[in-house]
């Protein structure tokens, strides 16, 4: 593909950036990407409150095939199972209403290149890290479980590999090629929906923080996909600066 610059790079404007927020969130920065809001949890909507949202450009993550109704648990991942399954531009991505995909980055991206967020480098491992703020929920020992029952795309010996090194690649934030994207982030929802099956009880008992259990257990199995790209994905992963912006 050319792209007026060089046929290596894009085009800004060549991104869709979906964006998740609830309904009374606003998004706290532009990006030279295309930006479309998505309102998650967006199946509790008011006829009102929907028309009103949509006249200002949202998108809604309720519409077409979808898992709104399991957005407490799973966070922004109800955006990106809207994306994987019902977007139809060529290059897309997910972000949050407060995290973007740094500016230069969007306008120096390569074409077949798969961007996910640069990772974070803790003391400890990734489990104990995890258990230190979910210690009564063993989200380590139940993968691997899953793993050595055969329900993950992950081996027992590599899911105790993802929880026994100290990288986190956080955000649950991806763009790229739309092909390599869905394929992405399809996988992840292989590794999670097993995990759901399994312990939804559990977690649809949880408080209020914890419920979002599914998006903490997701950040970790996307890093586990990351750290073992080259075994599940046969395109090139890049990592992209992520933006906080309050």
């Amino acid at each position: 593909m050319s792209c007026g610059r060089n046929a290596r790079f894009m085009k800004p404007e060549d991104w869709t950036i979906y964006t998740a927020k609830l309904k009374h969130q606003a998004i706290t920065y532009s990006s030279p990407a295309t930006i479309v809001p998505m309102v998650v949890n967006a199946h509790s909507l008011s006829d009102e409150e929907r028309l009103a949202l949509a006249n200002e450009g949202h998108a809604f993550d309720d519409e077409g095939y979808h898992i709104s109704q399991l957005n407490p648990f799973f966070c922004e991942l109800t955006s990106v199972y809207w994306a994987i399954n019902n977007s139809t531009e060529n290059y897309i991505g997910n972000a949050h209403y407060r995290r973007k995909w740094k500016d230069a980055d969007i306008e120096n991206s390569e074409g077949n290149v798969l961007y996910v967020s640069d990772p974070a480098y803790f003391s400890c491992t990734l489990a104990e890290q995890f258990l230190g703020g979910h210690s009564g929920f063993d989200a380590p020992a139940m993968t691997v479980g899953l793993a050595e029952r055969g329900m993950l795309p992950f081996s027992p010996s590599e899911m105790r590999a993802v929880w026994n090194q100290k990288v986190f690649h956080g955000c649950e934030m991806a763009r790229g090629p739309a092909s390599h994207y869905k394929a992405f982030m399809n996988l992840l929802f292989d590794c999670l929906w097993p995990f759901w099956h399994e312990h939804r009880d559990e977690i649809e008992a949880m408080d209020g923080y914890n419920r979002r259990m599914m998006g903490f257990v997701g950040e970790r199995m996307m890093t586990g996909l990351i750290l073992m790209r080259e075994k599940f994905f046969d395109f090139n992963i890049m990592t992209s600066v992520v933006e906080y912006k309050p």
